[in-house]
């Protein structure tokens, strides 16, 4: 009898330690669970905050590049004609001027400098606000003359082919009412004959400010 009580005992506590370890692992299993899943939520979450971020970024662009596709671009042509240059010799001086009516900013210029057949010739563009005393000597300007682009030819070979270059001016040189763009050309004639050379274009494109 008493064998028998033994026995039961054994089993009572065996099946207590069964129950006890099963207990933990549920336990564990739980505790598992909810970190997961609190991991999850987390990642998630910041999945969503960056998710929203971009958003925001992206509306912000586009309301950016609408307000720039609203803005229209001008442009101003400014040109001479051709004049005789004497043999073996030189002209320069201020040709062109624009005074805009309003605030602008300056965004391209493009400069074009006409090139006579068969001549061997050099020369200069200079397109600046207000005039300095000398375009070429740097200390010629101040915070109210300023040099916008310099366009330089040398040495070139005969040839009708006109000489262009645009120059970008992004995001823009800011030019106040009243303040006026000059031009200033200097053209060489290497030849030992008169010719008829020195014409200018200048394109400025520019928005309002």
């Amino acid at each position: 009898m008493s064998e028998k009580k033994v026995v039961r005992s054994s089993v009572a506590i065996a099946l207590g330690i069964i129950c006890i370890v099963l207990a933990v692992g549920l336990v564990g299993a739980f505790a598992y669970y909810v970190n997961n899943e609190n991991n999850t939520i987390s990642s998630l979450t910041s999945q969503i905050s960056q998710l929203s971020s971009n958003v925001t970024y992206l509306q912000n662009q586009v309301t950016y590049l609408g307000a720039r596709a609203q803005t229209y671009i001008h442009s101003q042509l400014l040109q001479n004609s051709p004049t005789n240059i004497t043999a073996n010799n030189n002209t320069s001086g201020w040709i062109l001027n624009w005074t805009p009516t309003t605030d602008v900013r300056i965004v391209r210029i493009q400069v074009w400098m006409g090139n006579p057949d068969n001549v061997t010739w050099e020369g200069d563009t200079y397109v600046t606000i207000g005039e300095p005393s000398s375009p070429s000597n740097s200390s010629s300007y101040t915070d109210a003359i300023q040099l916008l682009v310099h366009y330089q030819f040398d040495s070139h070979a005969p040839s009708p082919i006109p000489h262009q270059l645009m120059f970008d001016l992004t995001p823009g040189f800011k030019v106040t009412l009243g303040q006026t763009i000059n031009v200033w050309r200097a053209f060489v004639n290497t030849e030992p004959y008169n010719v008829a050379a020195g014409d200018v274009q200048v394109i400025i494109y520019y928005e309002n400010t």
